[in-house]
């Protein structure tokens, strides 16, 4: 029997993460031609691990699409700022550039390209991360003591290899202690071999990890998120039957009034009937009134007459 060779399954730290972002920006793959097969190299010096340019390129699409995606829910869901990190810098600079461009990953290009400008263009790569990574180390060593929840890696598979992604920083406790070194008397010899530099001061002793508080933090994160979107929906409900009540009130209101409304014609119906009434009566009485004048006169005519004859 054959034995088959398995693909070593390569798998994406967070460092790694930093280390390919960083080739994106100090190479530019999107004006240099050869600029994936540069980053491809330069990410397997520095990380020792061979990725396929095409997991290079479908992983820095994936990130920046999980950057902008977390960016609205944050927007959507709380104005919590997170505190600041590399990645989120670095993709931030990243996606602008990708969308300022409009730049396809699909997209392929020509790989003609003379060797003295790729190497000139490592080198350059090579100076602008160690500069980009002795100025973030220097930023960060403020933010050593600061607490960052650790976010669960998500996994995701492309081609041939298994990696995993992750959102944010492994969160660890940095022990820092500022060493003060002991004065020597300078000699000719050491003063030519070293030189003190400002991040010579403070000394990392060792990294421990402190997984049971940072549980905690992050439970007592999602209990005061639970509670203030709880107290978010019982306004809401509270707001919701106020309205109702309003409304019930309003339509009771307006029954009041056609119930007024009705009474108020009522009334005056009456009163035009009564009015009805009065002037019929007013009317019997004046034809009451002249039927007898009429007999009156009648009367009187005959007695009139009579005497006449009698003379």
């Amino acid at each position: 029997m054959n034995s088959c060779n398995k693909s070593t399954r390569l798998r994406f730290t967070y460092e790694d993460d930093l280390v390919l972002l960083r080739e994106f920006l100090n190479v530019n793959p999107i004006i240099n031609l050869q600029g994936w097969e540069i980053i491809q190299s330069n990410v397997a010096i520095t990380t020792g691990k061979n990725y396929l340019i095409k997991t290079l390129k479908q992983h820095v699409q994936r990130l920046i699409e999980l950057f902008l995606n977390k960016i609205k829910v944050d927007e959507i869901r709380s104005g919590i700022e997170e505190p600041p990190c590399e990645k989120n810098m670095l993709l931030q600079e990243v996606s602008s550039l990708v969308q300022e461009h409009k730049y396809d990953f699909r997209k392929k290009r020509s790989t003609s390209s003379s060797s003295s400008k790729d190497h000139m263009i490592m080198e350059m790569g090579k100076k602008a991360r160690e500069a980009c990574a002795q100025t973030f180390g220097e930023i960060e060593e403020g933010l050593v003591e600061e607490e960052v929840i650790n976010e669960v890696p998500t996994p995701m598979a492309v081609d041939e290899h298994c990696y995993f992604i992750h959102e944010e920083a492994p969160q660890e406790e940095i022990i820092v202690e500022e060493i003060t070194e002991p004065t020597v008397p300078p000699t000719p010899s050491t003063s030519k071999e070293s030189k003190p530099t400002p991040a010579s001061r403070k000394k990392i002793l060792g990294q421990t990890r402190k997984k049971e508080p940072l549980r905690k933090n992050a439970l007592l994160y999602l209990q005061e998120k639970n509670e203030r979107e709880n107290n978010i929906k019982i306004k809401e409900l509270e707001l919701e039957e106020r309205k109702i009540l309003i409304e019930q009130e309003k339509l009771s209101l307006k029954r009041e009034e056609m119930r007024l409304r009705e009474k108020e014609l009522e009334l005056h119906h009456k009163e035009v009937m009564a009015k009805l009434e009065a002037e019929k009566n007013r009317g019997d009485l004046d034809i009451a009134e002249r039927k007898l004048s009429i007999q009156l006169m009648q009367s009187q005519q005959k007695l009139i007459d009579q005497l006449l004859h009698k003379e």
